[in-house]
C-alpha cells in the first residue's frame, strides 16, 4: 500500500517577526518510519511549504501513483 504524508503550506513566526521559521516536518518523518516498520511498502512525505498551490495536487497525484 503507498501512503502520502503531506506538510501544508504554512507560516510559523519566530522571535524575529520578519524571518518564518523552518520547521521540518519531523512529525511526519517519525510517523513515515513507523508505517514503513510495520509493513506499508512505499510511504512518501510532500513538504508542500516550498509549492505553487497550481501544482500541489498534481503532484501529489503523481507521488502517489508511482
Amino acid at each position: 500500500m503507498n501512503i502520502l504524508l503531506i506538510f501544508p503550506p504554512s507560516t510559523i513566526y519566530g522571535a524575529d517577526l520578519t524571518v518564518p521559521a523552518v520547521v521540518p516536518p519531523l512529525g511526519l518523518c517519525y510517523l513515515g518510519g513507523y508505517l514503513e516498520k510495520h509493513g506499508y511498502n512505499k510511504v512518501t512525505i510532500l513538504d508542500a511549504r516550498s509549492l505553487r498551490k497550481a501544482g500541489l495536487l498534481e503532484m501529489g497525484i503523481e507521488l502517489f501513483m508511482d
